[in-house]
């Protein structure tokens, strides 16, 4: 298997959330790099439940 990108990653993460019913474009659910609360380092995904 061919390693992915990050930016493969990303959407492969997405489309599988996308097809268990979360809305990736929540941002009162889901932010993509976040940098809050983790002493600037930069966060991929945090799901705010």
């Amino acid at each position: 298997m061919k390693p992915i990108n990050e930016d493969e990653a990303e959407i492969l993460i997405e489309e599988h959330l996308r097809s268990r019913g979360w809305d990736v474009t929540d941002f009162t659910v889901s932010r993509k790099r976040w940098r809050d609360h983790f002493d600037g380092e930069e966060i991929d995904r945090v799901f705010l439940l």
